[in-house]
């Protein structure tokens, strides 16, 4: 008796769990439906623009938030660097993720109303076209101030600093610039892009001074960039003898030289040596340039002055020579010029 009521005790604990089972199973298939239905359509009061899209289907939400987040709306990103503006149809760059912020208006949310947030992705092919014509447009090479002769006369141009685009510190911060945007909707302020600076060999400061020497009018200038610091007149090579024209720079001084004879056709018959003193050949000082035997010194005969009269040097009277040694370093440039 008591193992028949043990076996229908079972079979009815069993049967309460079936039916227990496929309630629940029941249960969720009938929630699986309803979850389907709610997201044929959009389930919450969501914002894109001036449009509320609760309540309108998928494509319906995609065609509102293609047009109330077009990046065609966005305003252009104003750009600057080295002094020089630049502007990037934001519109080019941005791909605006739809899907994105489908998945925003169909999210369970807590609030009554959202608002969605323009989503895009910034395509890096016109970002870097971009960046390259600003790199291309600022960039410039360095070049060392210098002197120079025109028509007779000589001149001196500034020195040009280097410089050249951080190219990609400058394409990450193109990209964050669009996305911040794309996101915010309005206008940013304009982005300074960086460069490097290149300082040429020979700043305007590092000049220094120069000598122009015109051997058809016999006369000498020091300059220290456009001011004339002296001015004396000289004498020059003799027929046969011609001083040398072209570019050069003084590569050492000496005050009060000796003459050395340096063996030439000219120079036999005189001593070996004569000491340092007012009537050395060489006179009371000399700059030495770097072309052989040649140098700007000075004389004692002052009646030489204006005349075709050295051995190809360029005499200058000793009290003048005193003058012009002191204000010409070595390294001075000497443009001597017909």
């Amino acid at each position: 008796m008591s193992n028949s009521l043990g076996v229908m005790m079972g079979k009815r604990v069993y049967k309460a769990v079936v039916v227990s089972v496929l309630s629940v199973v029941f249960a969720v298939a009938l929630a699986g439906t309803a979850f389907a239905i709610d997201f044929s359509s959009i389930p919450n009061h969501a914002i894109v623009g001036s449009v509320d899209l609760y309540g309108m289907t998928l494509d319906e939400a995609r065609a509102a938030i293609s047009l109330e987040a077009s990046v065609t709306r966005l305003p252009a990103l104003k750009v600057k660097s080295a002094g020089k503006y630049f502007s990037l149809d934001a519109s080019q760059c941005l791909v605006l993720d739809v899907e994105a912020m489908l998945s925003q208006a169909c999210s369970p949310t807590v609030d009554t109303t959202i608002t969605l947030t323009r989503t895009c992705t910034v395509s890096s092919t016109p970002v870097d076209a971009f960046t390259k014509r600003v790199a291309k447009s600022i960039y410039r090479s360095r070049r060392s101030a210098r002197y120079y002769v025109t028509s007779g006369k000589l001149k001196w141009s500034k020195a040009i600093y280097g410089r050249k685009l951080y190219s990609t510190t400058a394409i990450t911060a193109v990209t964050r610039a669009l996305a911040a945007e794309a996101t915010s909707g309005t206008a940013r302020p304009t982005l300074t892009l960086a460069y490097k600076s290149y300082t040429p060999t020979v700043t305007d400061k590092k000049l220094g001074r120069a000598i122009l020497v015109d051997l058809s009018l016999r006369k000498l200038w020091l300059y220290d960039h456009s001011k004339l610091l002296k001015k004396y007149g000289v004498a020059i090579g003799m027929p046969g003898h011609s001083t040398p024209r072209g570019t050069f720079k003084v590569i050492a001084k000496a005050k009060n030289p000796a003459w050395h004879n340096p063996g030439s056709g000219w120079a036999t018959g005189m001593p070996s040596y004569i000491a340092p003193g007012p009537n050395n050949p060489l006179g009371t000082r000399a700059l030495y340039i770097n072309s052989s035997g040649i140098r700007i010194h000075g004389t004692s005969k002052t009646s030489s002055i204006g005349h075709a009269a050295s051995h190809g040097c360029v005499r200058v009277a000793n009290r003048n020579i005193e003058k012009l040694y002191p204000l010409v370093p070595v390294g001075t440039k000497v443009f001597i010029i017909k």
